[in-house]
């Protein structure tokens, strides 16, 4: 008797075994693949339990007020037994804005907040090209404004530095039909240089005498932040201040003109490729 089977339905999908799909395939392949790797895998888990047995107690009794390491320690032992140990991070907790602000006065940490909020300002149109371009002026204009924040005293000065770069335009403009490129640039630096060392003072004295606009110096309040307590030591934490406000200032404007001289040459190159011709020909005379 011939006896035929046509099926009507297909059966549904099976997941695969166990050892084939989730974390068991994962480890076989990235943890357990060979015998080294086996190896590997479980030194470095004993490792990692070895430092996370020690660290996590020690972190477990952390304490975050206290008046010194005696009393730290004296809390700690007090909380869980004799002889434990934990992490005291009363000094983080005691000198947290100077870890953030340094030496610098408390009443003026506004200054040193602006300027960072305005140094995300100033990269943002750097590095986001879809943003407005005249977002560009606060990129050039921020070494300035940072400066003006971060040491106070009149706003001429940097107002003077920053019409070196004018002088320094001006010149090479100036100079370029007559000169030549590369000429007329050396000739602008010079110029810029000129004006900064011999002019730029004068100008700005002249003009705060005439319209006294300034905010507070920062440089004065050092010594009622940080009371001397020997001349010698007291001079160190000035310089400390000091130098610690100009290596902050030094870090956040120098990649200022660096991100503009690149989205220069990111906007040459786009300018450079929308200049060719369907057949792909370059025309320099369209190139900006």
């Amino acid at each position: 008797m011939n006896q035929n089977f046509v099926r009507t339905a297909m059966l549904p999908p099976e997941l695969p075994p166990v050892s084939q799909r989730g974390v068991v395939k994962w480890m076989r392949e990235n943890l357990f693949s060979s015998i080294l790797n086996g190896v590997l895998t479980v030194l470095a888990v004993l490792v990692i339990y070895l430092i996370v047995s020690s660290v996590a107690p020690w972190l477990w009794h952390s304490v975050w007020n206290a008046g010194s390491e005696a009393e730290c320690r004296a809390i700690v032992e007090a909380k869980f037994g004799p002889g434990a140990t934990g992490a005291c991070w009363a000094v983080i907790h005691e000198r947290w804005n100077q870890f953030m602000f340094g030496l610098y006065p408390n009443d003026l940490y506004w200054r040193p907040t602006l300027a960072a909020v305005l140094l995300l300002v100033a990269l943002a149109p750097v590095l986001f090209l879809s943003l407005p371009r005249q977002l560009l002026w606060v990129t050039i204009l921020f070494p300035a404004i940072a400066f003006y924040l971060l040491w106070g005293g009149t706003v001429w000065a940097p107002v003077a530095a920053m019409l070196g770069f004018v002088v320094m335009g001006f010149a090479y403009r100036l100079l370029l039909p007559l000169v030549g490129v590369t000429v007329a640039g050396s000739l602008g630096f010079v110029a810029s240089c000129l004006w900064w060392l011999f002019l730029s003072g004068y100008v700005s004295d002249a003009l705060a005498s005439v319209l006294p606009l300034a905010l507070r110096p920062v440089d004065k309040q050092v010594e009622q932040v940080a009371p001397p307590v020997a001349k010698h030591g007291h001079q160190q934490e000035k310089a400390f201040a000091s130098e610690t406000a100009a290596g902050r200032f030094r870090c956040w404007c120098w990649p200022v003109p660096l991100a503009i001289v690149s989205a220069a040459h990111r906007a040459g190159i786009t300018n450079m490729v929308d200049a060719r011709d369907c057949n792909g020909t370059l025309h320099l005379d369209s190139v900006v």
